[in-house]
């Protein structure tokens, strides 16, 4: 009889983790943000609720190139509202 140990037949891959947080808007000007995927708009007063994998970073979004760093996702942030004052 022949055991077969799959655990080291094969690399265990870690699955990312999914984040769901908001993004509140509380710098009282609209601002354009990249995600590393795209450029996207939140006007003053207003919030986006966002569905990443941690390790997604965000920059300014400006004159349609990515600009500043501004935060990199975590697990940390499910659930809970990000606020670009803090950034800004």
């Amino acid at each position: 009889m022949v055991a077969f140990n799959f655990a080291n037949s094969r690399e265990a891959k870690e699955m990312p983790v999914k984040v769901s947080f908001i993004i509140k808007n509380d710098t009282g000007s609209s601002v354009r943000l990249y995600d590393g995927k795209g450029y996207f708009s939140i006007g003053s007063t207003s919030s986006k609720k966002v569905n990443v994998n941690a390790g997604r970073k965000y920059y300014k979004g400006e004159r349609g190139r990515k600009g500043e760093f501004l935060f990199e996702v975590d697990a940390g942030f499910l659930g809970k509202t990000v606020k670009l004052s803090y950034y800004y």
